[in-house]
C-alpha cells in the first residue's frame, strides 16, 4: 500500500509539471479509438495495456487479456461514446472485441472500430503472443485503416517487457513494465514513428509515462497517467495527455464494467466527456 500511495503522489507531482497550454487534441481523429478508461489515464497505455484497446495502444498487450479469462469468459466486448464540445460539437463512437488464445492463454486477438459521423472512421485488427517462457514479455502486430479525407493504412508493431520486480518483493508486490511500438504508414515511409512507455504496476494501482513519436517524425506527445483502486469494484484515474488534464472513474456492476471520463483539452476550450461499457462473453 505504501508503494501505491508513493506512486500516486509521484504521479500527481508529475502531472502538475506536465500540464501546459499544449494542444493534445490535435485533430478529432484522436478521439476515434480511445476508450474512457484510457483517456482518463491520459492515454498512457503503451506499457500497461492488456485489454481489447491493445489493438490501438500496443498489440503486444493482446497476449495479456486477463480480464477476458475471468470467470471462464471466452472474450471481452466493449463499446462507448465521447463528445467533444468544438463548435457545434463532435460525436465519437468506438467498439472493441478481443479474446485470448490457448489454455492457459499465451496469446490473443482483437479488433476495434471508431467513427466520427461526417468526418471518417478507423478500424483495425491485431494479434499478440508471449515470448517463450519469459515472464511478462510479449510481441504483437496490428493493421489499421483510417478513412478520413487523408485516408491511409498503417501497421502497428509492439513489444512489452515486464515482470521486473521493484523493491522487496512480497505477495502482490510491484513490477516494472516497459512497452514500445513502431507505427509505419504504408503510403509515407518518412512517417514511421517510435513510441515508448514505462509503467509501475502493483496491487490496485498503475502509474505510466509514455513518449509518443520519440523521433519527432510527426508530432511528439508526452502522456502520463495512473489508476488507483478505490475499493473492490471501483477505481479512480487521472492523467495528462500532452499537457491537458484528464480524469475518470470506473465501476464493476455485476457482469458489466462502466467507465466515465472528462478531458480538459486546450485549457478548457474543448471539454470532452465520454463513457465505455464492457463485458465478458
Amino acid at each position: 500500500m505504501k508503494v501505491a500511495v508513493s506512486a500516486v503522489v509521484g504521479l500527481a507531482l508529475l502531472i502538475a509539471t506536465a500540464v501546459s497550454p499544449a494542444l493534445a487534441l490535435e485533430s478529432i481523429d484522436d478521439l476515434w479509438p480511445v476508450d474512457a478508461r484510457s483517456l482518463g489515464m491520459g492515454a498512457a497505455r503503451i506499457a500497461s495495456t492488456g485489454d481489447p484497446t491493445s489493438v490501438w495502444f500496443n498489440p503486444a498487450g493482446l497476449a495479456w487479456l486477463q480480464a477476458a479469462t475471468e470467470g471462464g469468459k471466452a472474450g471481452t466486448l466493449s463499446a462507448g461514446y465521447a463528445y467533444a464540445d468544438i463548435g457545434e460539437g463532435y460525436d465519437a463512437f468506438h467498439a472493441y472485441l478481443a479474446a485470448p488464445v490457448g489454455r492457459p492463454a499465451t496469446a490473443g486477438w482483437g479488433a476495434g472500430f471508431g467513427t466520427v459521423p461526417d468526418v471518417g472512421s478507423m478500424y483495425g485488427a491485431g494479434f499478440g503472443a508471449r515470448l517463450g517462457r519469459a515472464q511478462g514479455w510479449s510481441w504483437g502486430a496490428a493493421l489499421v485503416r483510417d478513412t478520413n479525407d487523408d485516408a491511409f493504412n498503417l501497421v502497428n508493431l509492439g513489444v512489452i517487457l515486464g515482470g521486473v520486480p521493484v523493491g522487496q518483493q512480497q505477495p502482490g508486490g510491484s513490477t516494472l513494465r516497459l512497452g514500445a511500438t513502431m507505427v509505419d504508414l504504408f503510403e509515407e515511409a518518412a512517417d514511421t514513428t517510435i513510441n515508448v512507455g514505462v509503467a509501475l504496476q502493483g496491487e490496485g494501482f498503475i502509474v505510466e509515462l509514455d513518449v509518443v513519436d520519440l523521433t519527432e517524425e510527426v508530432s511528439q506527445q508526452v502522456n502520463v497517467g495512473g489508476e488507483l483502486g478505490l475499493g473492490k469494484n471501483s477505481a479512480g484515474r487521472i492523467g495528462s495527455q500532452d499537457g491537458d488534464l484528464t480524469w475518470g472513474i470506473g465501476w464493476r456492476l455485476g457482469a458489466l464494467t462502466l467507465d466515465l471520463v472528462y478531458a480538459n483539452f486546450l485549457e478548457g476550450e474543448i471539454p470532452t466527456y465520454g463513457f465505455t461499457v464492457s463485458s465478458g462473453f
